[in-house]
């Protein structure tokens, strides 16, 4: 899994004034730091491992719904949406 979630208040038109902004950094935080408690059949013990290290889990993507990319003016006078 890639855990190098892009961080979209970056390129956010409402990146300094986001209501939301805190709570989103607080949720990818959350689930890209999130440990899991596996039990050993063996002996019975718990064993720890991060989510980001399960093989078999494919990229996890969060997206603000309030999000608008930035337009930006470049050379020659169009708008270019990065």
């Amino acid at each position: 899994m890639n855990n190098k979630q892009k961080i979209l208040c970056n390129e956010c038109v409402h990146r300094n004034v986001c209501t939301y902004k805190y709570d989103y950094l607080l949720v990818l935080d959350s689930i890209f730091n999130k440990v899991i408690e596996l039990p050993c059949s063996d002996n019975g013990e718990i064993s720890y491992k991060n989510i980001k290290d399960f093989n078999f889990i494919t990229d996890i993507k969060i997206e603000c719904k309030y999000f608008s990319v930035i337009k930006r003016q470049i050379k020659g006078g169009n708008l270019d949406n990065e």
